[in-house]
């Protein structure tokens, strides 16, 4: 698990986790210092706690959450919510990001039971506080890999590479042509675009 993480990391994607188990709530903040420490996240901590199930009043605060960027999101009892306003919350979260969906258990009553399954494959899934403490004692050890492994001011994501070259072919003397680039919000297009 802790490669996949790593290799997240290398290549600018986000981590995502799905714990199904109510106890490890207070775990969770012990789980995100260390990832704190390890990924060299320096923004502050901003909470939006918000206690509803008035599903209109969600979705328009995720339209509002639109534009902006966190590095880690923790959303509780996610099976409540609608895919779109799911994923609108999980696209504010930069490449690199941490993502925590925490659920009593997956109850899949209203909820799209292809989103799910989607989720299923694609997250790191904790059921049990043992798993938890495994993978943050073997993350203490690899403490400050970043530093050793990343300089931030040089290192481009491999399709941040693809595009620059794509880029450089089309700005040739002589050659026409025409360049759309399309991703996810915290992909790099903008940085991109100005190297």
């Amino acid at each position: 698990m802790i490669e996949r993480i790593k290799e997240n990391f290398r290549k600018n994607h986000r981590s995502l986790f799905m714990v199904e188990n109510k106890d490890l709530t207070e775990k969770i903040y012990e789980l995100y210092e260390m990832f704190r420490v390890c990924f060299g996240i320096e923004s502050e901590v901003r909470k939006l706690i918000v206690k509803t199930n008035n599903l209109k009043y969600l979705n328009d605060l995720s339209l509002k959450q639109l534009g902006k960027t966190v590095d880690f999101l923790i959303i509780e009892q996610f099976t409540d919510l609608p895919p779109n306003t799911l994923l609108r919350f999980l696209e504010t979260v930069a490449g690199k990001g941490f993502i925590i969906l925490l659920s009593d258990e997956l109850n899949l009553g209203n909820f799209n039971i292809r989103a799910i399954r989607m989720l299923k494959e694609k997250a790191f899934i904790v059921k049990d506080v043992f798993l938890l403490d495994k993978i943050m004692k073997s993350i203490s050890y690899e403490k400050n890999f970043l530093i050793d492994n990343y300089n931030k001011e040089l290192k481009l994501t491999e399709d941040q590479d693809k595009i620059l070259k794509n880029i450089v072919k089309i700005l040739k003397p002589n050659c026409k042509g025409f360049a759309s680039i399309l991703a996810s919000r915290g992909r790099g297009k903008t940085v991109v675009l100005v190297s």
